[in-house]
């Protein structure tokens, strides 16, 4: 949980943030993983009046994680977003009410630790949204592809 006052160079505002996470071993190699958020941030959002509301945001993401030897570890992750006010994706400043709807993202991936100190972690991902929103290439598409590889040194 998290509740603080959120300063910007315009405004002050209260936000509040808190998540529910649940995990569970369903063998001795494969695991799940499930994150719930939930968070309310004042002032951030205008109605249809142009009057300044606040804003709401929630979500479920979903792991599950396979190891298939102490190396090398294989997983997927789904997530649905819901910014109900359209300020989280698009900021209020950028673009009003452009963002609100619900935003979904589908990932592929592995980890390899080469060392016990290293995780290298490919992946490939498809992000999509539902609404009158287009959040991806320069707010004129509703989907994007994505492959990223990130490396983890742990000290």
């Amino acid at each position: 949980m998290h509740m603080a006052n959120e300063q910007s160079p315009a405004l002050s505002r209260t936000q509040f943030v808190h998540g529910i996470v649940l995990t569970h071993k369903l063998t001795d190699k494969l695991k799940y993983l499930r994150d719930v958020p939930f968070g309310w941030e004042e002032g951030a959002a205008l109605n249809s009046a142009g009057q300044v509301t606040d804003a709401e945001w929630c979500g479920i993401t979903q792991y599950l994680t396979y190891d298939i030897n102490p190396q090398w570890a294989v997983g997927c992750r789904f997530e649905w977003f819901r910014d109900d006010d359209g300020v989280r994706v698009i900021p209020l400043e950028t673009n009003v009410s452009a963002g609100a709807g619900s935003y979904y993202e589908l990932t592929a991936g592995m980890n390899w630790k080469p060392r016990e100190d290293l995780v290298v972690r490919p992946e490939a991902r498809w992000d999509w949204a539902t609404g009158d929103i287009k959040p991806f290439d320069d707010l004129s598409d509703t989907n994007q592809f994505l492959f990223a590889v990130d490396v983890v040194w742990l000290f």
